[in-house]
């Protein structure tokens, strides 16, 4: 599930191409009022934040450092690639994290 904090431009774009996103505004994300528990709920239920290159210095004005420290920063979308390529290649990458481990072979 992937969620595009957008400007009115890329929202239009978002409509037009039918993709299978949610799409809000920094309106919305500043009801949030920095209630980290509240940004917490709402950036758990995506697996993927993007943003509008414009928007990005933003967010951080608007929620608190919250979204780096549960690691959902949202990734850069510029207008200058098309959006639609910019969703299908985030749904082709796959996000994990390395885990560290002790191997005990000999």
């Amino acid at each position: 599930k992937i969620c595009l904090i957008a400007d009115t431009k890329h929202q239009e774009e978002a409509k037009a191409s039918k993709l299978d996103i949610e799409v809000t505004d920094i309106d919305t994300l500043k009801k949030f009022n920095k209630d980290k528990k509240l940004i917490k709920r709402w950036a758990k239920q995506y697996s993927v934040l993007l943003a509008t290159d414009s928007l990005v210095k933003k967010i951080p004005v608007v929620l608190g450092p919250t979204l780096n420290r549960i690691g959902m920063f949202p990734q850069v979308v510029t207008h200058d690639t098309p959006l639609k390529t910019k969703v299908n290649d985030t749904r082709a990458s796959i996000k994990f994290q390395l885990k560290k481990f002790t191997s005990s072979s000999q």
